[in-house]
Order: structure tokens, then sequence, then C-alpha cells
């Protein structure tokens, strides 16, 4: 039994050593129709190219929601009014790849000098949010859902005859 404790401590000890922050993929449960009042996702790496992030903020007296881009570290941004396809296939992705799960990821990853990180915020209508992060360490299911994201908002500015690569 002892020898469990010591085990026990000493994971303990290089947790703390290491920063590392356990999260739960416990968390609630993916409830279907997940409402978005608001989102923020940002996505950082080495090049240009893959410093961008998404943001669709609601205006408090209109009620009205806008889609923030801010592409290849702020050379290209725009800014479109959301409209309820936009809101629903958002809250679509959040549902199919459970990004409630992802609440409380908080994890860094020390021993990679360069590399990509992310930010995801977003605040539902029933007023539960989901807040993660992570750099070079990431969630279950980041790469589908980041694809899944990333697909919805440059397939937004498309369908808004915009070109998200601007020239690129």
């Amino acid at each position: 039994m002892s020898k469990l404790i010591w085990i026990g401590v000493i994971i303990s000890m290089l947790a703390g050593l290491f920063g590392l922050k356990v999260y739960s993929s416990q968390s609630p449960p993916t409830q279907a129709n997940s409402r978005v009042d608001s989102f923020s996702y940002s996505h950082s790496g080495s090049s240009t190219y893959e410093i961008y992030s998404y943001e669709v903020k609601k205006d408090e007296e209109t009620g009205e929601r806008t889609v923030y881009y801010d592409l290849y570290c702020e050379l290209i941004t725009h800014s479109l009014p959301a409209d309820e396809e936009l809101m629903q296939q958002l809250s679509a992705v959040i549902d199919e790849y459970s990004l409630r799960k992802w609440d409380g990821f908080n994890r860094i990853n020390s021993m990679v000098t360069d590399g990509s990180g992310f930010s995801l915020k977003v605040l539902l209508e029933d007023g539960t949010g989901i807040s993660a992060r992570g750099s070079n360490s990431f969630p279950d299911g980041f790469g589908e859902a980041a694809e899944a994201i990333d697909n919805l908002f440059l397939g937004y500015l498309k369908r808004n005859g915009i070109d998200p690569e601007g020239g690129f």
C-alpha cells in the first residue's frame, strides 16, 4: 500500500514540475442544439498563414451578431453580419465534435519551442460556456474539430463573395 502512495506522490510532483494540468473528459455531457451566444477561436503557428482568428459577437442592444475575421496575422480582416444559418451550423459543430468536453482544457507542452496553439471561448445561450486553450498540446479530436471550424468560417466568407486568401 505504501508503494501506491509513493507512486501517487511522485506523479503529483512530476505534474507540478512540468506545469501539467489534468482536465477531465468527464465534463457535462454534450447537449444537442447548443445555441451559441458568442464565439471566439484563434490559432497560432510559426508562419503568418497559421495565425488567424474568428469571432462572433452579439450586439446587446439589437441582438444582431457579427463575425470578425483576422487572417494571416491580421494582414486581412473582414466583418460580416452572422446569419441564422451560420449560427445553426456553428451550434452543430459544437455538438458534433463534443466541444463541451474541452471545457477546462489548459495545457502547454513546454518541450516544444516552435509549434502551434489555440484558444476557444464559447458562451451558449443557456448560460454555460466552453473555455479551452493549448500550446503544442490539444484535446482529443482537436484536428477534426479545428478543420470543421475553419471550413465553416472560410466557407461563410466564400458564400458572401469574399476570397479568404485575398490575393495570397
